[in-house]
């Protein structure tokens, strides 16, 4: 009897249920419910995979070489990884759209001759210094802390072969200055174009 009385109340319970989700379908409250729990799951996968850190896989930092940064008397101020930018088109795209590099890692442009340098910061999201450097391996000149997505000109004060870019605040805390010296090393061959 006992159960009889349990079964009872969750006939009751489950067809009270069952009307209120009727009521709410014939006024298409679950409809709304429905849209607006499914906008907000996308929503949220949208936002979460665009604040991520990570860049996708073609931007991401590939490591193809080192290089050694030293003052003046030999001593080694810093030594980094770097990824290699010595084709028209790798230099062309250079660090645009990358949000995210390591204090240890640079990009290295490497051109065919050596000239005055200008480089700007179109669709480059990140502050940067940049290291010009001669045909002989010294610092020409430092711009500092670029501003990001702007599209004005950082310029060599005098011709350049490299181009080192790397983190804002690097130049200054591994005490870079004009006169010192860049070496590097192509550690791997980069996948051909």
């Amino acid at each position: 009897m006992a159960q009889n009385k349990r079964q009872q109340r969750a006939e009751a319970k489950a067809e009270q249920g069952l009307s209120l989700y009727n009521k709410l379908k014939k006024n298409g409250v679950l409809q709304i419910a429905f849209v607006s729990a499914l906008v907000v799951l996308v929503g949220g996968a949208i936002y979460t995979s665009y604040m991520k850190d990570d860049d996708p896989e073609y931007l991401k930092f590939h490591k193809q070489g080192e290089a050694t940064l030293t003052n003046a008397d030999g001593q080694v101020l810093a030594t980094i990884d770097l990824e290699i930018a010595d084709t028209e088109a790798t230099r062309e795209v250079g660090m645009m759209y990358r949000r995210s590099m390591k204090d240890n890692q640079g990009m290295l442009f490497v051109f065919p001759v050596e000239e005055p340098r200008s480089f700007w910061m179109r669709n480059t999201y990140l502050a940067l210094d940049m290291i010009y450097v001669n045909a002989a391996g010294h610092v020409v000149t430092i711009q500092r802390n670029t501003t990001p997505l702007k599209e004005i000109h950082y310029t060599s004060d005098v011709p350049a072969l490299y181009v080192l870019e790397v983190v804002a605040g690097f130049a200054d805390r591994v005490g870079v200055d004009v006169g010192d010296r860049l070496t590097w090393k192509k550690t791997v061959t980069a996948p051909a174009e």
